[in-house]
Parts: structure tokens; C-alpha cells; sequence
């Protein structure tokens, strides 16, 4: 009984999520192998950062999530389908990164040394998420009818919009993701263990971000003023990536974490 309710539920959500989990495991892995770093923290680390990357995204979901109807929240299958739902990935990133803080005050490990090869990860990680988002019908883009533009026949239980052309923009996010990814290892295998890598990845995602938070038309986001939540944060984002890539650059192989 178990085995079958668990197969029933099975989404192409949590397929991608697991597979996009794997995949930048292995890369990972690959990285802290290539740079003599000890495999045995990376695995510690890489259970807290999913964790904690689950938990943030989750918490940032029902914070900016304005659907939410908090006077049904006491009702159990409305909770169980709110836990179930959306995730902000920008919660997750700030949920990974008090994983790692947690982690060095366990375990007293270089936290520094495995992200500086392993930001590599996240890109990955996020890009499988998207294509996820695209299969199930959540991070919509807004109404469209050029090519590649893409009808749900169903509102899949969350809103989205039936019948019409909508921009692919979780495909396209997926994509970026992979090019950053990309560009970090390049960025990696010519600095070695630097934090420019971190920079980059932040300065380089939270432009993207900012830029196709205009192409989306879900409401789950939230928003103060001019800008949506994730846009906020994606000027944070960039003002700190490009603080720090100017400093490590500014100091040059003082930047290199040993």
C-alpha cells in the first residue's frame, strides 16, 4: 500500500529535483577530488546544505507566498498541500549558506576551501529545478505566443493559467543556470581555490535573476515597491558579489583560499 501510494505520487517536480541533487553531487565530487580536498566533509556538507537549502526555500515560500490562506492552515490536508507546494530558491541559497555556518561550528571544517571548487553545484542543482517548474506549471512566464511558447492544459492544482501561451521561462532560467555553471569552472580551473568563483556566481545569477523576474507571471512571489522579493534580494546579491570579486581580484593570489 505504502510502495503504491508513494509511486501515485511521484511528481516530474521531485524527479528533476533529485536528479539535478545527484548530478551536482558527482560534480562536486569531482572538484574536491581534483583539488585534494578531504571527501569526508564534503559529504557532511552536502547533507546540510540540502537540508537547511530545503527548509530556507520553504520558509521564504510561506513568508512571500500572499496566497496563503492562514485562517485554513489548521486543516489538514490544506496544510499538508501548502508544506507540499512552492519553494523560493532564494531561500534555499540563504538556508545553504546557515547550513554551512552550522557546519563549521560543529565540525570546524574549511568551508571556504569546498565552496570556492563546489559553488559549481548550485547553477546545476537550480537548472534541473527549473526544468522541473516547467513540467509541473509553477514559475510561469507571462502570456506569449512566439516560439517555443508553452500551453498548459490543466491548472495542475496551482494556479496556472489553462489554454493560453505563456514564456518559457523556467527553460530559459534552466539554461542560463547551465551556462553559468559552465563559465564557474572555467572560472575554477584558472584560479583554483578563490573566491572569485563565489563572486561570479553571485554577480553573474542575480543579474539573470533580476532580468526575468519581468518575464514571470506567477503571484506566489511577493513584492515591496518597485520590485518583487527575489529582485530585492538580487540587488543585494549583486552589490556583494561585486564587492567581493573586486577585493579578491584587488589582492590576487591573496585571494586564494589554502
Amino acid at each position: 500500500m505504502n510502495a503504491f501510494y508513494l509511486l501515485n505520487n511521484i511528481t516530474p517536480y521531485g524527479v528533476m529535483i533529485v536528479v539535478g541533487i545527484l548530478f551536482s553531487g558527482a560534480y562536486g565530487y569531482f572538484m574536491i577530488r581534483k583539488y585534494n580536498i578531504d571527501d569526508t566533509y564534503y559529504w557532511i556538507l552536502w547533507a546540510y546544505s540540502i537540508g537547511f537549502g530545503f527548509l530556507g526555500a520553504k520558509l521564504l515560500y510561506l513568508l512571500v507566498d500572499g496566497n496563503i490562506d492562514w485562517s485554513r492552515i489548521s486543516e489538514r490536508e490544506y496544510a499538508f498541500n501548502v508544506i507540499r507546494g512552492g519553494f523560493v530558491f532564494y531561500g534555499g541559497v540563504l538556508g545553504g549558506i546557515l547550513g554551512f555556518a552550522f557546519a563549521w561550528l560543529i565540525h570546524r571544517c574549511d568551508v571556504k576551501a569546498y565552496i570556492s571548487v563546489c559553488i559549481g553545484c548550485l547553477p546545476i542543482t537550480h537548472a534541473f529545478g527549473r526544468i522541473g517548474c516547467y513540467l509541473a506549471g509553477c514559475c510561469y512566464g507571462i502570456p506569449y505566443d512566439g516560439p517555443f511558447a508553452v500551453v498548459y492544459e490543466s491548472d495542475m492544482g496551482i494556479g496556472t493559467p489553462e489554454g493560453i501561451g505563456l514564456f518559457p521561462v523556467q527553460l530559459l532560467e534552466a539554461v542560463l543556470n547551465l551556462f553559468i555553471a559552465i563559465i564557474i569552472t572555467i572560472l575554477i580551473f584558472h584560479f583554483g581555490r578563490s573566491l572569485v568563483s563565489v563572486a561570479a556566481y553571485g554577480l553573474m545569477y542575480g543579474i539573470v535573476r533580476f532580468i526575468l523576474e519581468y518575464l514571470r507571471y506567477d503571484s506566489e512571489r511577493g513584492s515591496f515597491l518597485f520590485f518583487s522579493t527575489s529582485q530585492w534580494i538580487s540587488i543585494v546579491a549583486v552589490a556583494a558579489s561585486a564587492i567581493m570579486l573586486f577585493v579578491c581580484l584587488a589582492k590576487g593570489r591573496k585571494g586564494i583560499v589554502n
